[in-house]
């Protein structure tokens, strides 16, 4: 019997050494969770020592030994609970595989309790597990991880198919969750009014920069820039070198009634790109103050800006937050700075909001691209990068 300790944060990375090194067939023995000391003795950070063992001998049963089960827990993947064998089998060997059996559900179930993450009682077919750990490491929520596995399930159980068909089905099943906004259209006798709003430092700015850039110059339209961010004067001069390269007009809005006035200014423009400041999501204040801006005027488009790099968690309670101020897009910012594309999925299977661009860089006008179903479920899978 091959005998060897792994070390791990979680217990599916743990699971994933286990598999490389001893194959599916292991059995975990023993799970500690151990700590790691820093200055005086004070923990600095955990993580999970796992004993797991391979027996050279395998039970034999003619041909064989045992069935596996048709379908298995996500969470016990690799080591698969066997069915009982016939009576011909020595009776020490079956009370030996039962220990080791009673053992695991016993370890499974304190680690459940003991780190909560990881673990799901629901069921999916096994030539799906490499697909949930795909999209798990993707940034994916695991309990829609399951529920989109499920649904592959249903159109495709046969376990023999090819992979290229589970992605495609995948694909589909992904693209459901996505929305994409309804192409601009022109407004007879007034601008196409777009604001871009949502927390500090997810690049607005540089945003609103790269989409005036890109109708002025390869769409030709009239295009003008209205800054509402005067509370920094940085985010106001560099929209305004940015404006003044390009040559677009600029104007500033100090208070409500600037609004209408600069939005009247622009009556004969195509498109008018707005720039509000930056608010945390815990400033109330600040966001109802940007509301009170925006309703001096008529606004046709309200993208929410979010840095995809943030937790799922920070992003959903940023839109909680902004759902004072009426968006009616998201925009996703930073995808430069992030490998964990599946989070907006996380976030679009709650908020409907349709996804308008993407960004990845300060490069402007390049560093961006509109967003479509097609295009952000490859990213999500990986089979398409920025």
């Amino acid at each position: 019997m091959k005998i060897k300790k792994f070390r791990a944060q979680t217990m599916n990375e743990a699971f994933k050494q286990i598999k490389a090194q001893l194959g599916p067939n292991a059995v975990i023995l023993n799970v500690q969770e151990q700590k790691k000391s820093g200055a005086f003795g004070v923990p600095r950070s955990r993580f999970l020592e796992v004993t797991a063992a391979l027996d050279d001998e395998p039970i034999r049963r003619g041909k064989n030994p045992v069935r596996r089960e048709e379908t298995v827990n996500v969470n016990q993947t690799y080591f698969r609970p066997k069915r009982r064998p016939s009576e011909t089998v020595e009776n020490g060997a079956i009370q030996k595989l039962q220990r080791e059996l009673q053992d695991l559900r016993s370890k499974y179930e304190q680690i459940h309790n003991q780190f909560g993450t990881g673990f799901h009682s629901e069921r999916v077919p096994p030539y799906l597990v490499d697909t949930y750990q795909t999209l798990v490491e993707s940034g994916v929520d695991e309990v829609l991880a399951l529920s989109l596995l499920r649904s592959v399930a249903d159109e495709v159980p046969d376990r023999d198919v090819s992979q290229s068909v589970l992605d495609r089905v995948l694909l589909r099943q992904i693209s459901h969750l996505i929305s994409e906004p309804d192409r601009p259209i022109s407004l007879p006798g007034r601008p196409r009014v777009v604001v871009l709003i949502g927390p500090t430092g997810v690049g607005k700015t540089t945003t609103i920069a790269k989409l005036a850039a890109t109708d002025a110059i390869v769409h030709h339209k009239n295009v003008g820039l209205l800054s509402m961010d005067t509370y920094r004067i940085a985010a106001i001069d560099q929209l305004r070198v940015f404006a003044d390269l390009s040559r677009i007009p600029m104007e500033v809005a100090y208070s409500p009634d600037d609004m209408i006035r600069a939005v009247r200014k622009f009556s004969e423009k195509d498109v008018v790109y707005v720039d509000s400041p930056g608010r945390s999501p815990r400033d109330g204040k600040g966001i109802l103050e940007i509301q009170n801006y925006l309703a001096a005027i008529q606004t046709d488009e309200v993208h929410l800006t979010l840095n995809l790099s943030t937790r799922s968690e920070d992003l959903l309670d940023a839109i909680k937050r902004f759902q004072v101020i009426p968006s009616n897009r998201v925009i996703f910012t930073k995808l430069d700075e992030t490998r964990r594309y599946g989070n907006m999925l996380t976030i679009l299977k709650q908020h409907r909001l349709p996804v308008s661009f993407v960004t990845f860089g300060q490069e402007v006008p390049r560093t961006f691209r509109p967003a479509n179903r097609s295009f952000l479920s490859q990213l999500i899978l990986g089979m398409e990068t920025i």
